[in-house]
């Protein structure tokens, strides 16, 4: 009765197909999938302690910063053809590209393994280091699959996955901890979760016959010809992504350096609980909005109707959740998470702006994609990185850990409303007038 009630309502509000309903699917999974993560975090800072969270922290931000290079970034030219051979040519040549840059990567790691050590503060877990390629190639196995799903439109299946690999992480973390491994228990939760995320998500795609005649649009010959085709990608897609990275993940390695792993974890936390939000929803809009903005651009050269209320939606549905944090965070962290992760609160309040912006606009930075302007986008990340960098140098230098948050946070703020507008400006084809 409750299942058939459920589905009289969704097809009456977000019928199937519609931007509503994709919306609503991809939304679903990602609120289901995450609620769970963000659920056994109070127990998970109760089994690892904040210096082992930092250690984590390092290791992601490591392999996010090279799994954007690992595929060349082909696997976001994947949502544009109209032909499904130039979709499947261009899964495999990310395949292909990640594929060689992690064996590239490991031959690196192993020859230079002292001084990545020293560098990334791996001494007492030498282990780590060689779980870098592994954990960045299957990040970049990922994406393609991923992207090829959205460009089918599978968002069921997507939404599906999401649950199954972001579940399947949480628990892994926590049987990992009685193994009394330290960090590395943290590290291996999320690796292994990627790899059973990966082979459950080809499974669903095969089934769905989304694989069908694949076999057959293989074509060495196409793999140049659309590596030339799509070379905006990595020529300014990649270096624009990569900033894009090493901005949101810069952060996490300065506060290492400049401060100690300690802050490293109660930062991390910061970032975990701030990004909540944004994980469950935006992601999903994101995911929607790329699909409708795509088409929405390819037929009329403007998708600007969309941005702008994709935008609304994204800052009405969020001003009220981070107005509460930034109030309540420092007496809430505390109780919820422990009293070793006190100063966690005070960092929430420091960047709620940041995120709140972030959460609004980051969704829709995808239009400089779609509408051929990422030579923009890599001139915001260009400024972006060198904000964030003097942000925490100023803070280390002159000040403490709070103050370099602060100026951080404030700093990205202001960038992320100029981010704004230009996508605004770019949503539609300026010869339209």
């Amino acid at each position: 009765m409750l299942i058939e009630t459920y589905n009289n309502l969704r097809g009456k509000h977000f019928p199937e197909g519609s931007y509503k309903g994709d919306f609503f699917t991809m939304a679903t999974g990602r609120i289901i999938g995450q609620t769970i993560p963000i659920l056994l975090t109070p127990l998970l800072t109760r089994l690892y302690t904040p210096e082992e969270f930092g250690l984590f922290a390092i290791f992601v931000a490591i392999t996010a910063i090279l799994a954007l290079l690992a595929n060349g970034r082909y696997n976001l030219a994947i949502m544009l053809p109209k032909k499904d051979v130039n979709i499947f040519n261009l899964f495999i040549l990310s395949n292909l590209i990640n594929f060689i840059f992690c064996t590239l990567l490991l031959i690196l790691v192993v020859i230079f393994r002292e001084p990545l050590m020293v560098l990334f503060s791996f001494e007492s877990s030498p282990s780590v280091l060689y779980l870098i390629p592994l954990g960045t190639f299957v990040i970049g196995a990922f994406e393609p699959l991923y992207y090829l799903g959205l460009r089918k439109k599978c968002f069921k299946i997507l939404s599906g996955n999401l649950i199954f690999q972001y579940s399947l992480i949480s628990f892994l973390k926590i049987g990992f901890a009685f193994l009394a491994i330290g960090g590395l228990g943290l590290i291996l939760g999320h690796v292994i979760g990627y790899l059973a995320g990966i082979s459950f998500l080809t499974i669903l795609l095969i089934r769905n016959k989304t694989f069908l005649n694949f076999k057959l649009s293989i074509n060495k010959e196409s793999l140049f010809k659309l590596a030339n085709t799509y070379k905006k990608f990595p020529m300014y897609s990649l270096p624009a992504d990569t900033l894009s990275a090493f901005s949101r993940e810069m952060p996490n390695l300065l506060i290492n350096n400049f401060f100690g792993s300690a802050i490293v974890g109660h930062f991390s936390l910061t970032q975990r609980v701030l990004s909540s939000p944004i994980n469950l929803i935006s992601a999903a809009i994101s995911d929607v909005f790329r699909e409708k903005a795509s088409n929405d651009y390819r037929n009329t050269k403007s998708c600007r109707e969309i941005y702008i209320k994709t935008f609304q939606k994204l800052f009405l549905f969020s001003f009220l959740p981070f107005t509460l944090l930034f109030f309540f965070a420092p007496a809430i962290v505390p109780f919820i998470f422990g009293q070793e992760w006190t100063p966690a609160g005070e960092y929430i309040r420091i960047m709620t702006l940041l995120f709140f912006l972030r959460f609004s606009i980051a969704p829709i930075s995808s239009i400089f994609y779609l509408t051929g302007k990422q030579v923009y986008k890599l001139i915001w990340e260009v400024v972006s990185f060198t904000v964030i960098v003097s942000s925490f140098y100023i803070g280390y230098r002159f000040f403490d850990q709070y103050a370099a948050i602060g100026i951080y946070s404030f700093s990205l703020s202001f960038l992320y409303i100029i981010l704004l507008l230009m996508g605004y400006k770019f949503s539609e084809d300026s010869n339209l007038k």
